[in-house]
């Protein structure tokens, strides 16, 4: 299982003050199947929760979006699970939003990888 976490806080290098809502896209790059557990808080409250099978790439199914979900401008804590035993095959692209105005697009590489067994 690779477990991998995104953080946005006041005052951190992604600003949740400035963030009133995301939108996520999975996209699996590996030529296997393989699912992805979605978690986010706020503190000890969960407000995300999505399961998704991603298809071997190039496949249309190889591509997932998590519907928008809003933390109202709060801090928030990612938790994206695979049931891989490497990161490296899936991409992630967050749209960071406030007001409806597209404020960051954040990928893959702000993630932080947590456990890569």
């Amino acid at each position: 299982m690779s477990i991998y976490r995104f953080d946005a806080y006041e005052y951190g290098s992604c600003d949740s003050r400035y963030i009133q809502c995301f939108d996520l896209i999975f996209q699996n790059i590996a030529q296997r199947h393989f699912d992805v557990l979605v978690q986010g808080y706020q503190g000890e409250n969960r407000f995300v929760l999505g399961l998704y099978h991603l298809d071997p790439a190039p496949q249309p199914g190889s591509i997932a979006q998590l519907p928008t979900a809003y933390n109202h401008n709060q801090p928030f804590t990612l938790y994206i699970h695979t049931n891989l035993t490497t990161p490296y095959p899936l991409t992630m692209t967050m749209y960071a939003k406030n007001e409806g105005a597209l404020i960051a697009a954040f990928t893959h590489n702000e993630l932080t990888v947590i456990d890569p067994l």
